[in-house]
């Protein structure tokens, strides 16, 4: 039974049958005799005998393997229309397919003004062409990569960025562009990682803690001084490396000798 028949909705077979009309549908659905509804895409040409509508010939197409295809899509298009973050595609050639809503507010850009122009569009001049040898590394392992990279705004700023670009591929699971996540680096975590680079290159061994004594980094000669692998001295209370005849002190020498107001996002172990 045709699905719209039984809504009592108007039907466009009844409504070629008795006009004489042609009926072209590309979505809709009939039901089956146990009541599950089939989606279907149908044509149907009426024909007659001496100005009678004698029958008619009916053409269906079982759209199920379709619909099951487009679902996830219509799910991941309503996520890139939501999230935050900015969402675009791109083709191998770095042409922009689709721009989102975060795209807009991260880069700039309204949709019009993104869509169908080259990926450099975003890149700061001494990086044209960057996006495009990603997308052949893409292309050539078939896996999502994540880096950290600098992009340029509208104004012609330059924003530090957090990418991931995941291959796009089509029904036959051939790599036909790219979808890219990008994120802004915030001016606190670039300060964070300006400071753990000045702290891993120091020669000595250096940890920084935060107000309570917990450490927030060792570098990597910390880690060798004392004897613990990678990571393992973070968020240690800085007490378990004093000796226990000194235990409880280390704490009340680091607020004696801390300023009142740290500079950065850590304050050091001593002075």
């Amino acid at each position: 039974m045709h699905s719209r028949c039984a809504k009592g909705a108007s039907c466009p077979i009844e409504a070629a049958l008795t006009r004489n009309l042609e009926a072209q549908v590309d979505d809709d659905s009939f039901m089956r005799a146990d009541g599950a509804q089939v989606p279907v895409a149908y044509s149907l040409v009426s024909f007659e005998s001496d100005g009678d509508i004698e029958g008619a010939v009916l053409l269906v197409r079982d759209m199920s393997e379709h619909a099951r295809a487009v679902e996830p899509l219509a799910r991941m298009a309503a996520i890139v229309a939501t999230t935050t973050d900015a969402v675009y595609t791109m083709t191998p050639a770095g042409l922009i397919t689709r721009w989102n809503k975060g795209a807009e507010n991260l880069y700039g850009y309204k949709a019009e003004e993104a869509l169908g122009r080259p990926v450099d569009l975003l890149m700061p001049p001494d990086a044209v062409g960057e996006q495009r040898l990603i997308m052949d590394v893409l292309t050539r392992e078939g896996r999502p990569i994540t880096f950290e990279t600098r992009r340029r705004h509208k104004s012609g700023a330059t924003l530090d960025v957090s990418m991931s670009m995941s291959p796009q591929r089509d029904a036959t699971g051939v790599i036909e562009g790219a979808v890219v996540v990008a994120r802004g680096v915030g001016p606190r975590k670039r300060e964070e990682k300006m400071l753990r680079g000045i702290l891993e290159a120091a020669p000595l061994a250096m940890l920084a803690t935060d107000e309570r004594g917990r450490i927030l980094f060792a570098n990597t000669q910390a880690e060798r001084l004392f004897g613990y692998a990678e990571g393992e001295l973070t968020w240690r209370s800085v007490e378990d490396l004093v000796p226990p005849a000194h235990a409880g002190s280390t704490r009340s020498t680091a607020r004696a000798t801390r300023p009142r107001r740290a500079r950065g996002p850590w304050a050091p172990a001593w002075s």
